[in-house]
């Protein structure tokens, strides 16, 4: 094989990798909107509960999510007071929605 067609090999591995990038990005965007939907979250306002019954404030879905299922999401721990702490935290698809 000669070098030149060794360079369009790459040039082609190299396009076919910046596109399989951009729909990989653009599918990771349509799960999560969809599961924003479908689950009715809303980043700063939705409560969700874990499984031991604590209240925790949606502060959006884990970049780690792989897509399927139920979202694995981050969020604001409640604090003693009553507000919610600015620490994310991974609450995994543990969670229900409150309101």
């Amino acid at each position: 094989m000669k070098i030149e067609e060794i360079q369009q090999l790459e040039k082609e591995e190299h396009e076919l990798s910046q596109r399989l990038d951009k729909i990989r990005t653009a599918l990771y965007l349509a799960r999560v909107e969809s599961a924003l939907k479908s689950f009715s979250l809303e980043s700063g306002k939705t409560i969700l509960k874990d499984r031991r019954g604590r209240e925790w404030r949606f502060a959006g879905i884990n970049s780690i999510w792989h897509g399927s299922g139920k979202p694995w999401v981050n969020a604001n721990k409640k604090l003693k007071g009553g507000g919610f702490g600015p620490g994310k935290f991974n609450l995994y698809s543990d969670w229900e929605v409150v309101t």
